[in-house]
Formats: structure tokens, C-alpha cells, sequence
């Protein structure tokens, strides 16, 4: 039963380290060849984090068929440091970072996923955590 119990709480506190993708919403509409903002934010941690990075991309569904950012992020629009801050004027409990990305003007318009790839060690023994998070939109 206790090896039941420790199994669940390191579940609990691993499932609790994940970042949402706060915008672009899904269904947003993006312009080849313009910018946008990504929010990436994360709840409050129950076990302690320390974020490394993050990867976004886009990959386009023009085939009838996209592919997950745990496969592939398509078109590597950011690549680096994951820094998330709390809101200055204390309105939220999330923590976040914006990313200003440029949406390649190549890229196929129609169905498109966005995805991120996101690395953090959490916990007292520093464990080693990757996840990919995603959210379908449209290029116009």
C-alpha cells in the first residue's frame, strides 16, 4: 500500500509541473509572414520546478492530416529559454512568458498545428521532464 501511495504522489506531482498554452486559442486564425504572441503559462507547483526551455512550431495540416509536436514541430519559430514570470499587477496566480514568433510565409495555409515542446526538472532529486502541448489553428 505504501509503494501504492508514493507511486500516486510522484504522479500527482509530475502531472502538476505541465504548461498550458494560454494563447493563441484554438481555431485562431494567423497570417503567413506576420507575427503573433504564444503565451505559455503554468499553475502554481505543489513539488519545486526548475525550467530550462522551451521549442514552439508549426506544422501545417495541408495533407489531411496533422502530425503531433511529439513527432515533429514542423517550422521551429522559437527555440530557448523558458522564464515564466508572475503578472505584475497580481490579477492572476498564473505564471507566464510571451513569445513573439513570426509565422513563416511559406508555410501551407489552412489546418495548422501549433505545438511546444516544453523541459523542466522538478523535485527534489532535479527529475528530468518533457511534454509536448499543441493547439490547432488556421493560416491564412
Amino acid at each position: 500500500m505504501k509503494v501504492f501511495a508514493a507511486l500516486l504522489a510522484g504522479l500527482t506531482a509530475v502531472s502538476a509541473q505541465t504548461i498550458m498554452i494560454g494563447a493563441p486559442s484554438s481555431g485562431a486564425q494567423l497570417t503567413a509572414g506576420q507575427s503573433t504572441v504564444v503565451q505559455i503559462f503554468t499553475p502554481n507547483f505543489l513539488s519545486s520546478s526548475k525550467e530550462v526551455s522551451v521549442a514552439i512550431g508549426i506544422s501545417s495540416c495541408s495533407s489531411g492530416f496533422c502530425r503531433s509536436p511529439s513527432d515533429t514541430l514542423g517550422n521551429l519559430l522559437y527555440s530557448g529559454t523558458y522564464s515564466p514570470q508572475r503578472d505584475p499587477n497580481g490579477s492572476s496566480s498564473r505564471i507566464s512568458e510571451n513569445f513573439t514568433v513570426t509565422i513563416p510565409s511559406n508555410i501551407a495555409k489552412g489546418q495548422a498545428i501549433l505545438g511546444v515542446a516544453h523541459f523542466a526538472l522538478i523535485g527534489a532529486s532535479l527529475q528530468p521532464w518533457l511534454e509536448t502541448k499543441n493547439v490547432s489553428v488556421v493560416v491564412q
